[in-house]
């Protein structure tokens, strides 16, 4: 699956794949930023990344 901040990206790298072969390759459009939204899901990293200001 590929993702990216906003979805754009992604969608670069699955052509790009797809181009190469790699045609079975999703694209999670919403991405990092639809993602962090959403309290409930799990993220990993520094704490401090994902408190609100």
């Amino acid at each position: 699956m590929a993702s990216c901040g906003t979805g754009v990206t992604a969608c670069i790298l699955t052509l790009g794949l797809h181009r190469m072969g790699k045609t079975e390759v999703p694209v999670y459009d919403g991405s990092w930023t639809e993602w962090a939204t959403e309290l409930d899901l799990p993220m990993e990293g520094d704490e401090s990344f994902f408190k609100n200001p």
